[in-house]
Order: C-alpha cells, then structure tokens, then sequence
C-alpha cells in the first residue's frame, strides 16, 4: 500500500524494497512507501503508479514491478527473465564507442595460430594458414577485437580473424604505408602493385622499409 499526503491509501502491489534508497518519479506528488523508501510520483486514476529512475545499491529489488507505466510509454521498466534476458520494442540509446580497433569473427582452423598470422579459407576446417599470393585470403588473426562475433563457435581450435579495422599484421619488408598487402606465405604478408581479386589483406599503415620480417598495423578491408 502507498499512502499521499493527506492521508489518501492507493491500493495495489506495486514493489518489494529492502534497503534505504529514494526513488526518483514522474512529477512532484510526495508519497510514502512502506520499507523505509521516500520519493515523489503520480498514481493515475487506475491507481498505476509511473516510475522514471530507481537510485539504490545492489541491496533492493523490485519483485514485482514488472512494466509500470503512465499515459507516456517512454517511462516503461523492463524487467529481465530469469535467464538474465530481456526484450524491448524500439530502443533509443547514444552512440557507443570501443577501446580497440577492429571487428573480427570466429571460424574453425586446424591448429591455434598466433596474433597477425594471416590465414586462408581451406584445409581440414575453416581456415588455415595463408599460402603465398593465395585468392583464397581469409584475413589477419586479431589481437584485441573491438567486437567478436560467432563466439558460440564449436571448435577445437578457433581463429578470430579480423574483418574489418586496423590490426597488427606479421610482414615481410618492404612496404610502404598505403600499399596492399597480399600473403607472403607462412603466415606473413607482403607488399602488391597489382594484386589479383581475392588476394587483398588490406592496406599498410605504416612503413617498414626493411628487407626482413616484422609487425606493423594493417587496415583490414581496405581494397
């Protein structure tokens, strides 16, 4: 039960609170809540009481707000099944942003190969290592991906390769930053003038001037 000022009882089981916390409400009608909790709000004519913002620790629930909400569906609560899922109409957010540079995806391969490794499509699994000037290029093995996918892969060894982004990538020198780079074989790529379709890794972002081999960043993706 919830009484307002004035005494007026709304019915209605509308949460379980442990805890000292306030909540935040649609407007400015004060009310008091059972279990030590204090706020402002509105009750609609139906007795719904509208919820914009719960401001707690992790020591309160709400067992039993399920979808409160007034006239304004944008005050809407989601709650999460007890899976840890929870599902939602249209969903309006801000932009989000990652720490690392690339958009890599699981695929099955034939041994565990090391970051900047470029592999190709074949052999037993998915992918393997990249044979020279193959058209069969699959991409680089990631480092750090900023997003992953196909991470429910069942494999017993699985390669992330990047498909998108900027990515360390072993190199055989030498090569100039802008140049495409198709593989040298072993794992290793190297510098084109005129690559064939399918055998673009992407593009050096760095130089490295040196006849031997070393590691430098790569645009995945950039034809």
């Amino acid at each position: 039960m919830a009484k307002l000022r004035g005494g007026t009882t709304i019915g209605g089981n509308l949460a379980t609170h442990y805890g000292n916390f306030k909540d935040t409400l649609t407007n400015s009608t004060s009310i008091a809540l059972t279990g030590d909790v204090t706020g402002t709000g509105n009750f609609d004519a139906a007795g719904t009481l509208s919820i914009a913002t719960v401001v707690g620790n992790d020591s309160h629930t709400h067992a039993d707000l399920t979808n409160a909400t007034s006239a304004n569906t944008a005050s809407t609560i989601v709650k999460r099944d007890a899976s840890g899922d929870f599902s939602a109409g249209i969903i309006t957010a801000t932009a989000t942003s990652a720490r690392y540079a690339d958009l890599a995806e699981n695929y099955s391969a034939d041994t565990l190969y090391g970051s900047g490794t470029v592999v190709m499509f074949g052999g037993e699994y998915e992918v393997t290592l990249a044979e020279e000037h193959t058209r069969a290029v699959a991409g680089v093995i990631t480092t750090n991906p900023a997003h992953l996918m196909n991470t429910g892969i069942k494999a017993e060894f699985v390669a992330a390769i990047a498909l998108q982004g900027r990515v360390p990538c072993k190199v055989i020198g030498p090569v100039t930053k802008g140049d495409m780079m198709v593989s040298a074989g072993n794992g290793y790529a190297r510098s084109s003038t005129e690559p064939l379709m399918g055998q673009v890794i992407g593009k050096a972002l760095e130089n490295f001037l040196s006849n031997s081999e070393g590691v430098i960043e790569v645009a995945i993706g950039r034809l």
